[in-house]
């Protein structure tokens, strides 16, 4: 490369986030779909490290207004939501990298259309997608969704639900959920949650910004019917809402943030949950993203904590890491 060249890969001004496709003889019939801040040529060279025979699509701005964009995640959903398989583990030769953002038979028409449906979901405000601020990089409202995706799990998916069950009825309650990146962890570990017979699930994460991931996913499978989601607001505005909605056998997943939880005094909208964390009612909590804060002393201390006066017994009855 010339000096130029080599500066032009390095430093360049402002990118809007952009979608893009490619295919690879080496995983035939399958469609690559991901996104990317910085310019694609750049992104289509790493990805050749692992795929040499590479052939780039086509590539589409990931803007719908001025200060708005979506991710991938909107176009894959649209592809799996139109029949359009997610690659597995079985899909790839030995030796070859692996990704899950394939999928079998789509095509770069098909992308078109996911492109065409996100960009008038907004339009219509639908809210059947989430759309992020792109100064901040979060969520710009809570979705609004259907309980209409028949989400199917994967045998892998199957055998980590077989794994935590056993591991339960073993008297473990201190579990690591480790994966590939875009698995199905969030999913699974509410199947988990299912399959255990949980009435109140917790999900604490040090990042703001995946609650929406993970209400869409309480919210759209029909496979996790009959599950309710919450956030910190919602105990703001009712305090009790999770006896309340427990009272009228509904089932719960509160998602709370570790910086919401940090505090030597239990916050009023907390009250209730550690009041039925002391009574034993709190099935299970899932740690997300644990690297983003959860190991360090003071939000490790949050997640220890079973009541104001006791911070050092675990008191949660199954605690899945992830």
């Amino acid at each position: 490369m010339t000096g130029i060249e080599i500066i032009d890969s390095k430093i360049y001004g402002r990118v809007k986030p952009r979608i893009y496709a490619f295919e690879t003889k080496t995983v035939p019939n399958f469609l690559k779909v991901g996104d990317t801040y910085r310019p694609v040529w750049i992104r289509m060279e790493e990805w050749r490290k692992h795929y040499k025979n590479l052939q780039f699509l086509k590539d589409w701005e990931a803007m719908v207004d001025a200060d708005t964009y979506f991710r991938d995640h909107a176009v894959h959903d649209f592809l799996i939501d139109h029949g359009k398989r997610r690659a597995t583990e079985s899909d790839f030769a030995e030796g070859v990298y692996r990704s899950n953002e394939f999928f079998l038979g789509a095509q770069e028409e098909d992308v078109d259309d996911a492109i065409d449906d996100i960009r008038a979901d907004y339009e219509k405000e639908r809210h059947s997608y989430t759309f992020y601020n792109a100064e901040d990089h979060l969520p710009l409202t809570d979705g609004v969704y259907e309980r209409n995706a028949d989400w199917k799990l994967r045998d892998n998916q199957k055998e980590v639900i077989k794994s935590f069950l056993k591991a339960k009825e073993g008297g473990r309650k201190n579990l690591l959920m480790y994966a590939v990146m875009r698995f199905g962890k969030s999913f699974t570990a509410l199947c988990c949650a299912k399959a255990m017979d949980a009435r109140l699930v917790v999900v604490v994460s040090g990042k703001a910004d995946v609650g929406e991931e993970w209400k869409k996913n309480v919210e759209r499978p029909l496979l996790l019917e009959g599950y309710k989601f919450l956030r910190s607001r919602d105990l703001t505005e009712n305090s009790t809402v999770i006896s309340d909605s427990l009272a009228e056998n509904q089932r719960l997943v509160v998602f709370l943030t570790l910086q919401d939880l940090l505090g030597r005094d239990i916050k009023e909208r907390h009250r209730d949950l550690f009041q039925l964390n002391d009574a034993g009612k709190l099935d299970l909590l899932i740690v997300d993203e644990s690297h983003f804060a959860a190991r360090s002393d003071e939000t490790g201390r949050v997640l220890r904590a079973a009541s104001q006066d006791s911070h050092e017994d675990d008191g949660y009855d199954d605690t899945l890491d992830k």
